[in-house]
């Protein structure tokens, strides 16, 4: 009866190490998410940059408002 006492306890446990693992993947993959959009965001805010310095054409075509 113990065995399969010892059994059910592994099972839970691993059960438990799943859910935890699948938590800390949607935070991983949330927080690369949010660095993706704000290494976009900086890449976007240099090429408005260079394009209002005039020293980069503007080839996307994006036209934007230089100040």
């Amino acid at each position: 009866m113990m065995k399969f006492q010892i059994f059910k306890v592994a099972k839970d446990l691993t059960e438990k190490q799943a859910k935890i693992f699948f938590v800390i993947f949607i935070l991983v993959l949330g927080l690369v998410g949010n660095l993706e959009v704000e290494d976009l965001e900086a890449e976007s805010e240099h090429y408005k940059k260079l394009v209002c310095e005039g020293s980069m054409p503007d080839y996307k075509k994006i036209q934007p408002e230089c100040l």
